[in-house]
């Protein structure tokens, strides 16, 4: 069954990469990605309609 995550470039370091593990934490740990099982599921759950919610930028949705 494929399921999606989300990652994005962690903010102080570019070159270490951190995916969402639920409950508004980021993680750089792989395995503690929080894996949604549909990509819209994922693309709603990063919904910024107002603008207030800069976590999801720079973030990307992944199949996995």
């Amino acid at each position: 069954m494929a399921y999606h995550y989300i990652s994005r470039p962690n903010l102080l370091d570019s070159s270490i990469t951190v995916y969402y593990a639920g409950d508004n934490k980021w993680t750089d740990n792989f395995d503690d990605r929080y894996r949604f099982n549909t990509k819209a599921a994922a693309t709603a759950h990063i919904q910024n309609p107002d603008g207030k919610n800069g976590g999801w930028s720079r973030c990307s949705i992944v199949q996995g």
